[in-house]
């Protein structure tokens, strides 16, 4: 009691015949219910605040899982929080406010694995949105539970994504650009090939413009080597040595690594291979060229024909699509 005599804190201890104790203290407007074991060992703390207005948070903490639930002056629950984290310090959060449950995963450093918002309509039908990496799913489903629609969204690495929506047994793909506009080709990219006579290179592009002014500047146009994904989960990364004026493909993180530490200049993606693995485009190696040292094709025909050469064959560098 204050030098007033009016409480300032109550402390409340119960024993139980098994040594276990029930700690209750009042201190202005909270209360903290703690909980041990015979041991003393701490199994279930509860805090309450009541607020000026009547209402409440109650913050309920038991092993591995804590619990705040928030009610208003009239005791009615307007909130809860509950998060329940793992031996390896990754932690779930649910979160209940309204007709909106959010689910949040968390790994050991905290960071946002996957995400998960279920909203309840009045009529029991659900709309649940599920983001977790790159990939953000919305399902919706009837009051009876059935899945109406789904719509995925998949955004690639340059800001530029794909939505696959699903509606009574039709799926429909599209592709926007990084600024929301519609690729007009929701499928395939002609990839174009080019040699150029002087050095032995041959080259790889998507893009008309670059392929035209190779031309100009004496490159053989070979026609379309291939069709690529316009995108796909599997990028093509294109480097450059500017000592030997040089170009390199490889789906390969490691490669394009390596390459950078040793002075090529990384160009950024070339194109994407496809994820289904529809039809091969295979690598072969000249040891003995200082220059176009690679070559790739989708023909079996010309890799055996160049490896009969003496070229290297190195198996398959990355896929395209029919």
């Amino acid at each position: 009691k204050d030098p007033e005599n009016k409480v300032t804190k109550t402390t409340e201890t119960v024993t139980k015949e098994d040594g276990s104790k029930t700690e209750t203290v009042t201190e202005g407007n909270t209360t903290t219910v703690t909980e041990k074991d015979p041991e003393n060992k701490v199994t279930k703390t509860t805090e309450t605040v009541t607020k000026e207005d009547g209402s409440k948070t109650e913050t309920v903490t038991e092993g591995n899982t804590t619990t705040v639930t928030e009610k208003d002056p009239e005791n009615k629950v307007t909130k809860t929080t509950e998060t329940v984290t793992k031996e390896d310090g990754s932690n779930t959060e649910t979160v209940t406010e309204g007709n909106t449950t959010t689910v949040t995963e968390k790994d050991p450093k905290n960071k946002v694995t996957k995400t998960t918002e279920i909203v309840t309509k009045d009529d029991g039908s659900k709309i649940e949105t599920v983001t977790a990496g790159n990939i953000k799913t919305v399902t919706a489903k009837n009051p009876s539970g059935k899945v109406t629609k789904t719509t995925e969204t998949e955004t690639y690495s340059d800001g530029s994504y794909k939505v696959t929506e699903t509606e009574n047994d039709k799926t429909t793909v599209t592709y926007y650009d990084a600024n929301g506009n519609i690729i007009k080709d929701n499928k395939t990219v002609d990839m174009h090939r080019l040699y150029n006579p002087n050095s032995g290179e041959h080259f790889y592009t998507a893009n008309v413009a670059e392929k035209d002014k190779l031309v100009k500047l004496g490159w053989r146009y070979e026609g379309i080597g291939w069709k690529a994904p316009v995108k796909s989960n599997t990028p093509v990364y294109r480097l450059y040595n500017k000592n030997a004026g040089d170009h390199h493909y490889t789906m390969s993180i490691k490669e394009r690594d390596n390459l950078v530490k040793l002075g090529w200049i990384y160009e950024g993606i070339g194109w994407y291979s496809d994820d289904a693995k529809t039809v091969p485009l295979y690598r072969q190696y000249n040891p003995n060229a200082k220059t176009g040292t690679h070559n790739y094709t989708v023909s079996k025909k010309e890799n055996d024909w160049l490896v009969g050469l003496g070229w290297r064959g190195e198996g398959i560098g990355w896929y395209g699509v029919k």
